[in-house]
């Protein structure tokens, strides 16, 4: 059974984490 609602809370979820990881990145790289 297909459920696309299901996927793309899934996709939120590892795009918020990258998103996070991605700017304590940044953080690090400017201080």
């Amino acid at each position: 059974t297909y459920q696309p609602h299901a996927n793309w809370s899934f996709a939120n979820i590892s795009v918020k984490d990258w998103l996070e990881n991605l700017k304590a990145i940044i953080d690090n790289l400017e201080r």
